[in-house]
C-alpha cells in the first residue's frame, strides 16, 4: 500500500491542535453505483469513511489504486486525493460519512477519545489513510446506526457516543488487520476457523476445534496464534460478542439468555468480557443503542444531507 502524508495540515486528526475539536457529520448516504467513474482526484477539508456493502468498486489513491469488495472500508484524513471507480455490470453498494472537526460544544473532545488505547496508536500512525476487512460487521452496523440517529435528529449526546463507537472499533481493526502474519495459512489452521465461524455460539472447547482440525492442540493453539494473530479463545469470544451486540440491539431477549445463546455458559464472565471489550455493560450498551439499528436498505436509498 502506497503510504503518503501532507505535513502539519491544520485540518487533519492527526495535528494536536485538533484536540479540543470534535466530529460533525456534514454529509452522509447510502448509494448503489451501476456505474460510475470520478475521473481526477480530488479532495477536500473533510475525513470520509466509506463502506462497501456489496459489489466492488475501486478506490483510486494518489499513487496507486485498491479493489474493495464487500465488507471492506477506507478511512481517509483530510485533503488525500482520492476518487471511485464502478465498473459496468459491477453494481457497488456503498455506505459514506464525511466528517467535519469542529470546536467541542458538548462532552466528547477528540483529546479524551485519544486516552483510548487503541485511537491513540491511530494517531500516532499518522495514517493518510487505512483500510481493513469489518469481519464482524461492526463497523457496517455502527454506521447504519449512526445514519438512522441523524435522520431522526436525535441528541449531540446520542450521535456523539455512536460516533466514538465507530471510531473505537475501526481504530482496533486498524491494528489488527495491519499485523504482519506469515503467508501460507496451513490447512489444518483454516479448518480451525472454518470450524469456529460456523460453531461459535455452540458449547466449543480447544479440544473440539483441535479435533475437528484434524491436529494437536499444542500445536495447534502455537499455529492458530502465529497465523491468525490471536488465540483460539479470542477468536471464539470475538464472534460471540459480535453476536450478542446484535441480539441485544434488536431483540428482547434477556441478557442471560443472550449469555446462553451464543455461547456463555456464565452470565458474570459474558458480562465482564463484554464490558471490557465494549466500554459498557450488555445492559448499558442495549439502553444507548436500542432503537437506532437498521438492517439493510430499501431499494431507493439516495443520499441524504445531515440536518
Amino acid at each position: 500500500m502506497s503510504i503518503f502524508h501532507i505535513p502539519n495540515q491544520a485540518l487533519s486528526l492527526y495535528n494536536s491542535g485538533m484536540d479540543s475539536k470534535w466530529f460533525s457529520v456534514s454529509r452522509y448516504y447510502s448509494i448503489t453505483y451501476s456505474f460510475f467513474d470520478m475521473g481526477l482526484l480530488h479532495s477536500h477539508a473533510e475525513l470520509e469513511i466509506m463502506y462497501i456493502v456489496s459489489g466492488k468498486c475501486t478506490i483510486n489513491i494518489e499513487g496507486g489504486s485498491i479493489l474493495f469488495q464487500e465488507g471492506d472500508y477506507i478511512f481517509l484524513d483530510s485533503f488525500v486525493p482520492h476518487s471511485l471507480t464502478v465498473e459496468k455490470g459491477n453494481p457497488c453498494r456503498l455506505l459514506n460519512l464525511e466528517i467535519e472537526l469542529v470546536e467541542a460544544t458538548g462532552v466528547f473532545r477528540i483529546v479524551t477519545l485519544a486516552q483510548e488505547d487503541a485511537f491513540s496508536k491511530l494517531r500516532d500512525a499518522k495514517l493518510p489513510f487505512f483500510y481493513a476487512k469489518d469481519e464482524e460487521t461492526a463497523v457496517k452496523n455502527g454506521i447504519l446506526n449512526l445514519h438512522r440517529m441523524l435522520q431522526l435528529q436525535a441528541s449531540p449526546l446520542e450521535t456523539g457516543f455512536q460516533f466514538s463507537l465507530i471510531l473505537m472499533e475501526i481504530s482496533r481493526q486498524c491494528f489488527l488487520d495491519r499485523k504482519k502474519k506469515p503467508q501460507g495459512t496451513p490447512p489444518y489452521v483454516k479448518r480451525a476457523v472454518q470450524f469456529i465461524n460456523e460453531n461459535f455460539d455452540h458449547e466449543l472447547s480447544i479440544c473440539k476445534v483441535a479435533e475437528a482440525a484434524d491436529i494437536s492442540k499444542a500445536h495447534l493453539q502455537r499455529a492458530f496464534l502465529k497465523y491468525e494473530g490471536c488465540t483460539i479463545v479470542d477468536a471464539i469470544n470475538r464472534l460471540r460478542l459480535g453476536k450478542a451486540r446484535f441480539l441485544l440491539v434488536t431483540s428482547d431477549i434477556p441478557i442471560v439468555e443472550i449469555a446462553n445463546e451464543v455461547g456463555f455458559s456464565s452470565r458474570q464472565y459474558f458480562t465482564g468480557l463484554f464490558t471490557r471489550a465494549n466500554g459498557l455493560s450488555p445492559a448499558s450498551y442495549r439502553v444507548h443503542q436500542r432503537g437506532n439499528i437498521r438492517v439493510g436498505f430499501d431499494d431507493v436509498d439516495t443520499g441524504i444531507e445531515a440536518p
